[in-house]
Order: C-alpha cells, then sequence, then structure tokens
C-alpha cells in the first residue's frame, strides 16, 4: 500500500482553511464584531461601581475609549493616546469623549507608579495624566496590568 500525497492538494486545503477560519485582528482587536462584547462587559462594571463622574483609559487605537463611551454615557470619557495618533485622529467618538496627547512616544516608559500592575510604556502613562488631571469619581481602565 503506497501513500501518495498530492502536494497541489495539501496546499490548497491549507489555504482554504487559512481563508476560512483564520481571521486579522488589528491592533485593539478594533473589530465591530468585539464591539458588542466589550461594551456588555463594561455595562456590568458600570452597574458594579454605580456612577462615576469620569472613565480614564489608555488609548491605541480608540476602541476602548469608544466601547467605554457607549458603556458609560452619562460619563466624561478620557483617552490617553499611546497609540497610533494617527488612527485615533480618523475614528468617531461621541461628545463624552475628550482625547489627550501623551507627552511620552509609545516606547517611551514612564516613571511615574501606579497602585497595581500596569505596563509603564501604555496603562500607566494614562494613570499619570489622570493623577494631575482627574476631578470628582474616577474609574480607571487597566488594560495590560
Amino acid at each position: 500500500m503506497r501513500l501518495v500525497v498530492n502536494h497541489h492538494g495539501v496546499f490548497q486545503f491549507g489555504c482554504n482553511l487559512f481563508l476560512n477560519f483564520v481571521r486579522f485582528l488589528p491592533l485593539g482587536f478594533d473589530i465591530p464584531q468585539a464591539c458588542g462584547p466589550f461594551v456588555d462587559y463594561m455595562r456590568s462594571v458600570r452597574h458594579t461601581v454605580g456612577k462615576v463622574d469620569e472613565v480614564w483609559c489608555a488609548t491605541g487605537s480608540g476602541m476602548i475609549a469608544r466601547c467605554l463611551s457607549e458603556a458609560f454615557p452619562d460619563s466624561k470619557i478620557h483617552g490617553v493616546i499611546v497609540g497610533l495618533k494617527s488612527r485615533n485622529q480618523k475614528q468617531p467618538f461621541r461628545s463624552n469623549v475628550t482625547l489627550h496627547e501623551c507627552k511620552y512616544q509609545f516606547q517611551q516608559e514612564t516613571k511615574a507608579s501606579a497602585p497595581f500592575p500596569s505596563c509603564p510604556n501604555y496603562d500607566r502613562k494614562a494613570w499619570e495624566l489622570m493623577q494631575r488631571m482627574g476631578t470628582g469619581r474616577i474609574l480607571f481602565w487597566n488594560v495590560l496590568g
């Protein structure tokens, strides 16, 4: 008994498998299918913590800030741009979102500390700015802790 492998057929099967099951996930998982589950989870957090005046987050693609603005419609959302500034400028944001420039380049780490595990070149940059500018009852959304 001999097993004959048709390399073209194997290659074609692999390509079809790849095209049918593999998906490209852009920076921040910024795809429409991810928004719903993110917003649902964020709403559950809102129900747990109650009313907050501000929600602060680091933003790379802008998706977290957009989702937070939907989940916390009565709160001010502050996104600190630590990722692709050009991408954030092209995104539609609700009126309760304010984006802040970060003084650091993405690859630079902040020296600020936080009272929880956080990434020094991502979330901690937003924490640093929130410490200086935040007012009222604040929720900080930590992504990479």
